[in-house]
């Protein structure tokens, strides 16, 4: 009987660890989603562009594409939004601001 018992161990552990792996991979994937879903353009109201510490641009994510959109580009992203109002890719807005000596 205390063999069974071992066995039951390890395979109680073995199912744990099985669905908390799972768990782990659904919220890897879930929670990506929502954000995105949450902040890019579904149930947010407004948003805010900053650049340099400062707000420059904030309205709703259609109001903002409006703004910038033109007859080469009528549906913009945003970001392209983004590049429209402050000059910078959001590769250069991520580095580190350096200043001249």
């Amino acid at each position: 009987m205390n063999n069974l018992l071992g066995i039951y161990t390890m395979w109680y552990r073995d199912v744990l660890r099985f669905w908390y792996d799972k768990a782990r991979m659904l919220s890897a994937l879930l929670f990506p989603v929502f954000f995105l879903f949450m902040f890019g353009s579904g149930l947010q109201g407004s948003i805010g562009i900053m650049s340099g510490g400062k707000i420059i641009a904030e309205g709703t994510p259609a109001e903002l594409k409006a703004r910038v959109s033109t007859e080469e580009k009528p549906a913009p992203t945003l970001e392209d939004v983004f590049i429209e109002l402050t000059g910078k890719t959001l590769a250069e807005s991520d580095a580190p601001e350096t200043e001249a000596a």
